[in-house]
């Protein structure tokens, strides 16, 4: 297979996005499949993986499994992803959603597609680096219209109860907008209206 200019460069792109995932080959004491030296032979691929410089031996272990074995590009990067979930988890700095969500898009560059790697299920489980809530929230108008009636009602309350509801009124926005709201705390001589994770 011939590639194109445009593949090459989404190549030349993914190499640099795969290269924090896995160490270019293990520590001796290690397990050495932890490694993109360890996922080459893995597929049967290990006449394309350079002990070089971790960046070009990356990129040409791409650009080689493409050109000679395009059948094995899919798998190969499948099988990178599942070791780098393992490994970057043992160094507290796991995967996140927005890495794969690239790495998808670099994969589409070139031309494919892994339907695993879409999975939406498996894409929830991933921790996101941008802290804004679960995954792409849709707030319906209807949601929207209902909470500004019930703040609008806060108005004619009492000010005591108008408290009162004001904390049922945030608990139910920071739900629909997936803030992981709590709700009042009480303790003896105090009060916590409410927390929320954002």
């Amino acid at each position: 297979m011939t590639l194109s200019p445009a593949q090459t460069n989404a190549l030349s792109e993914l190499a640099k996005h795969l290269y924090p995932f896995l160490p270019g080959k293990a520590h001796p004491f290690a397990n050495q499949n932890i490694s993109f030296d360890g996922i080459a032979v893995d597929p049967g691929l290990s006449q394309f993986w350079k002990n070089s410089s971790k960046l070009p031996a990356i990129f040409q272990l791409l650009v080689k499994t493409l050109e000679k074995r395009p059948d094995k590009f899919c798998p190969l990067i499948l099988k990178i992803v599942q070791r780098a979930i393992l490994y970057r988890q043992s160094k507290g700095e796991p995967i996140t959603r927005e890495e794969i969500e690239q790495l998808n898009e670099l994969v589409a560059r070139v031309g494919f597609k892994i339907p695993e790697l879409h999975d939406r299920s498996f894409l929830k489980q991933l921790p996101s680096s941008v802290h804004s809530g679960p995954d792409k929230l849709s707030v319906s108008l209807k949601e929207l219209d209902q909470l500004e009636k019930e703040l609008r009602a806060l108005d004619n309350l009492s000010p005591q109860e108008r408290g009162y509801q004001s904390e049922k009124f945030l608990k139910n926005m920071f739900e629909i907008f997936g803030m992981t709201p709590r709700s009042p705390l009480r303790l003896i001589g105090e009060q916590i209206d409410g927390s929320f994770q954002f």
